[in-house]
């Protein structure tokens, strides 16, 4: 049986700090070789601070590092909407709400499969799309960041509190990431890796899967936050299971 896949950049971190990651927007990315997930369905969630909406990739999930032909990928649109893609095609869902520049929002896209595919901005009304598309089933590269073609449409601005789902997370999962409510539930038991990077680390909080540096661009920022700029507490949304 194929897993549900989600991906998710939370607000939250830890009781000792707080803080998110810089990106310069030019071949500067958090990179991991071995992603959490290869298969549907996906759902992509980030806190993000652009400085500029240009169509920018926030993450992408790859078979290759050459282009993002086979990829899942979670972007911004110019007009400073949530998007989800796969397989390289043309945007193929766009949120109903936009955010916007240099201010924290947490994104949201859900690919459930082939032919469901939504995305949320601060959980409001989402959109999605039934076109049928390819589902890249051997990823095995993970950018927070950028693109695997070249630039540009890699992104420039704050990334705080990524995790990746192994399910198609549903409204009240949403919404306790969009408020950052810690999880009581089961919610935990689905979640295949957790970058808080509220450090000056890039850790996986409950799996193997530590992200490491690719480019000069790309810094820590402990000045900036999703949780207290977005959220008002500091909170850890998810245990440590490693």
């Amino acid at each position: 049986m194929k897993r549900l896949l989600s991906i998710v950049i939370l607000c939250t971190l830890s009781a000792t700090s707080s803080a998110s990651w810089l990106f310069g927007g030019s071949d500067d990315y958090l990179v991991v070789g071995t992603t959490p997930v290869t298969a549907f369905p996906i759902t992509v969630s980030l806190w993000v601070k652009t400085a500029a909406c240009n169509n920018d990739a926030i993450i992408t999930i790859s078979d290759t590092t050459i282009d993002d032909n086979d990829a899942f990928q979670a972007r911004i649109t110019a007009s400073c909407e949530s998007a989800g893609t796969i397989d390289g095609s043309a945007v193929t869902a766009i949120s109903t709400d936009t955010f916007s520049t240099n201010t924290w929002a947490n994104i949201i896209v859900i690919f459930a499969s082939t032919t469901d595919m939504r995305t949320y901005v601060d959980n409001g009304a989402g959109n999605g799309s039934d076109t049928t598309v390819t589902a890249p089933l051997s990823s095995t590269n993970m950018r927070l960041g950028g693109r695997f073609a070249a630039a540009p449409n890699d992104f420039t601005g704050n990334i705080g509190h990524a995790a990746v789902f192994d399910v198609a997370i549903n409204s009240t999962t949403r919404s306790d990431l969009q408020s950052c409510t810690p999880d009581t539930t089961d919610e935990g038991a689905d979640v295949v890796a957790y970058w808080p990077l509220d450090a000056n680390n890039t850790d996986d909080s409950v799996g193997t899967y530590d992200l490491t540096i690719e480019g000069d661009s790309v810094t820590f920022d402990s000045g900036d936050d999703p949780s207290v700029s977005a959220c008002g507490s500091t909170t850890t949304l998810f245990r440590r299971r490693r």
